[in-house]
């Protein structure tokens, strides 16, 4: 439906040209009057027709590697409009198989159609165009879809690794790959596999602000480990990441868990903090009254805490009071209070909120011994600590 108006007319008429779309039917106008407090209207039905009018056909989602028939029906209700060549145009991870032109001969009104081969790429998806037109007989007509090409065997990374001794040798052997690549890596230390990681959270496809702060984490952190094109991805991607979890910050300056709620979730809000105290340092544009915002929030909860493990509430006030003392805020009364907190759980200790002015107070709180839970069996062997790439809850 579309308004136009209102218009003023001092006697006389008044013509209106409106571009439709791509349609074959009809439509209704209708026109309402009003003077002086006396009201009219008058509606009439109006055939819609073109001389040469053109309706490509697709289905709803392609698939990787598939290959496909573009039917496109050309209508022709002048008489006689001659050759007409039609013109396929792709954008994305579609090609098209064979001639992009095709020329149409009417010697009288009526309906043709031409098909057009297309063909997905292997591993590429994403949102595809795709643009007909027709032209001859003096008139043209345009017509551009839209479809999503998915993948639905996404990208598969297998890693295989071994110790060789000096001086010894060892071999690795792999099936035939139709689509895809061999690396091999020699270290002296384990290596990350931080290509294997990024194909991964590229393709994720989960939109939570928990989510989105764990991929923006990743890909500020890890883009200059990455490849040059992978790393091309990553600073083209993080822009549209940050700006989706800065929608999703409240009036008052925490972040929701998603869209549309109304309520500050303490845990994200932290990881959202992180990442844009981080992406600022990094120099991407971050609002500066934005990350105020968010520390006057974080301050405020981390005074109003009290202590208690019960949902990992140590832990979230630790990860909280992290976050602060990176962005250069040091809550010195609500890091003591953490500090002399008895029964600190061992992810608590493990993460003090440790900074440059503070380092060793933060030291001597993670060296202290957890207070072993009643019932809970007694740790007689060593263990290593691994620390993962974005936090955890």
């Amino acid at each position: 439906m579309k308004f136009l108006g209102p218009f003023t007319l001092n006697g006389g008429t008044k013509t209106h040209r409106i571009t439709l779309p791509m349609y074959v039917g009809s439509v209704r106008v209708m026109v309402v009057a009003a003077h002086a407090g006396s009201y009219g209207s008058a509606d009439k039905t109006v055939t819609v027709r073109s001389p040469l009018m053109l309706l490509p056909t697709l289905p709803r989602v392609l698939a990787c590697g598939d290959q496909v028939r573009l039917p496109v029906n050309l209508f022709a209700s002048d008489e006689a409009l001659g050759d007409i060549q039609v013109n396929i145009e792709t954008e994305g991870p579609v090609a098209v198989v064979g001639s992009r032109s095709r020329t149409l001969h009417f010697a009288s009104a009526g309906e043709k159609m031409v098909d057009f081969e297309l063909l997905c790429d292997r591993q590429k998806s994403g949102q595809a165009k795709i643009r007909i037109s027709a032209r001859g007989g003096g008139h043209s007509v345009n017509e551009t879809l839209a479809i999503e090409v998915r993948n639905p065997q996404p990208l598969v990374t297998t890693v295989e690794s071994r110790n060789v001794q000096g001086g010894a040798s060892d071999r690795f052997s792999w099936r035939g790959l139709e689509d895809g690549s061999v690396r091999m890596e020699i270290a002296t230390i384990p290596s990350i596999p931080f290509s294997g990681v990024f194909s991964f959270v590229a393709d994720y496809g989960h939109f939570c602000t928990e989510q989105l702060s764990a991929r923006a984490m990743y890909l500020l952190y890890a883009r200059r480990f990455l490849h040059e094109n992978e790393q091309h991805q990553a600073e083209e991607a993080l822009p549209d990441i940050l700006k989706n979890i800065l929608f999703r910050q409240l009036p008052n300056g925490g972040f929701a868990y998603w869209p549309g709620y109304s309520e500050a979730h303490p845990w994200v809000t932290s990881m959202a903090g992180e990442v844009m105290v981080e992406a600022r340092r990094q120099g991407f544009a971050i609002d500066r009254k934005a990350i105020d915002r968010w520390a006057a929030y974080q301050t405020t909860a981390a005074r109003d805490y009290r202590h208690t493990t019960v949902c990992a509430a140590d832990l979230v006030q630790t990860y909280r009071l992290y976050t602060l003392a990176l962005a250069g805020d040091m809550p010195s009364a609500a890091m003591n209070r953490l500090r002399e907190s008895r029964n600190l759980s061992r992810q608590a200790l493990m993460r003090p909120p440790m900074h440059s002015r503070d380092e060793a107070t933060s030291r001597q709180s993670c060296s202290k011994k957890p207070t072993k839970p009643s019932g809970s069996p007694a740790i007689t062997k060593p263990f290593t600590v691994r620390c993962a790439i974005w936090p955890w809850r």
